[in-house]
């Protein structure tokens, strides 16, 4: 009788154990799902918070520093989140180009994802670097105004940029590193190359409007073009528009039908 007894209690708790390990994987299942759905249904197009997390954290912000240091912790607090917001905006915005120019006519082509990706990535890079920029800029003031620097930094955008239009313009990402490491390899000899290569009419007129295009930039830069012509005398003025639509007449290439942006 008492052996019978023992074993109907081992049944009793085998049943019980079996029962509180379902219902820990229920409620383990369904904290996931209700976590996934938290954190999901504060997304928002703007990137500001919409959900409960933010009451909370100020509210854990406040009871952990001490009064005096509440204001400065805050600042830093709401800087991180906008810099944060910023730098997704620029990475999505650059990530839905590419899923853009995906569509257009090329089915879901990972070239141009790869080209958006990366122009975000130098978005996000140029904000989450400048605050050390600046830091060094007051440090080495003369390096920071010296002409040097900001041609460096030209030349460095100019490529960085000219590496990601490699990827828009190849028929595959396989293409693109094949180029990229061909450009890699025979660097040492492009001044042997650009000596061979049989330039044109055409090659030399395209140097000289970018050289052109770049000086304005140049120039709008220190002041506004806009403003510059506003300034000029009418003789001159009008000159310069005169100029503008005939060499619009003489470069452009009128029979073309497609738009170029299409062409690529």
């Amino acid at each position: 009788m008492i052996k019978i007894n023992l074993l109907a209690v081992d049944r009793e708790r085998a049943k019980r154990k079996a029962k509180f390990q379902i219902g820990q994987k229920i409620t383990v299942g369904c904290s996931l799902i209700l976590v996934v759905a938290a954190i999901i249904g504060v997304i928002s197009p703007s990137g500001n918070e919409i959900g409960p997390f933010l009451s909370l954290e100020q509210a854990a912000l406040s009871q952990l520093l001490p009064s005096e240091e509440r204001t400065r912790a805050f600042a830093w607090y709401n800087l991180a989140g906008s810099l944060a917001t910023a730098s997704g905006a620029l990475c999505g915005g650059f990530l839905s180009q590419g899923l853009w120019h995906a569509g257009l006519g090329y089915g879901v082509g990972w070239t141009f994802l790869v080209w958006g990706a990366l122009n975000g990535a130098y978005q996000w890079g140029g904000v989450a670097t400048r605050p050390l920029w600046r830091r060094l800029g007051e440090r080495l003031p003369r390096v920071r105004d010296s002409a040097v620097l900001a041609i460096v930094r030209a030349l460095l955008t100019f490529h960085l940029i000219a590496v990601s239009w490699v990827f828009f313009r190849a028929k595959s990402v396989g293409d693109a590193w094949v180029i990229l490491r061909k450009i890699a390899a025979h660097l040492a000899d492009m001044p042997s190359l650009l000596t061979r290569y049989p330039f044109t009419v055409a090659h030399y007129t395209g140097f000289a409007l970018i050289a052109l295009l770049v000086g304005v930039e140049i120039l709008d830069e220190r002041r506004s073009i806009f403003q510059r012509l506003s300034a000029a005398p009418v003789a001159v003025r009008w000159g310069l528009y005169y100029l503008a639509i005939v060499a619009l007449l003489v470069l452009g290439r009128w029979q073309s039908r497609e738009f170029i942006y299409m062409q690529f």
